[in-house]
């Protein structure tokens, strides 16, 4: 694999699981801050926690941000629906196709990565033979 793209790789696996790491924080944050009234959750502190859902939101899923995960346009525009997060943050449940396909794409990525090694050794195995 060229230098270039192991590290275009890296940055990929890394903001990836970066978001993932987050993104369950965002979910315990959520979980501390929540109490389950007749099957509605309402939010003690909701400015910590819709900021906690804004740095996520804009960190990994707006387009061109500094983090941008790679995500199909379904997943994306599902996590931009507008929401008035300071009056209600949204539920985790919201990030699990994102953190559903964040781990499927750590997953291929680094099965490929496998996958190409294992097909260089076996190369160099035939192609040099030990004698």
């Amino acid at each position: 694999m060229p230098p270039s793209s192991r590290t275009t790789l890296d940055d990929i696996l890394s903001k990836t699981l970066n978001f993932i790491a987050d993104a369950k924080s965002y979910r315990n944050t959520y979980g501390l801050y929540s109490i389950s009234v007749d099957s509605c959750n309402l939010i003690r502190d909701t400015t910590l926690v819709a900021q906690q859902w804004k740095r996520l939101i804009s960190t990994y899923v707006f387009p061109e941000s500094p983090c941008q995960i790679n995500l199909p346009d379904h997943i994306r525009e599902q996590l931009l629906e507008p929401v008035d997060a300071i009056l209600s943050p949204p539920d985790p449940e919201r990030l699990d196709l994102a953190i559903d396909y964040a781990y499927d794409v750590i997953t291929e990525d680094a099965l490929d990565i496998y996958q190409r090694r294992t097909q260089i050794v076996y190369a160099a195995v035939t192609v040099f033979p030990k004698t």
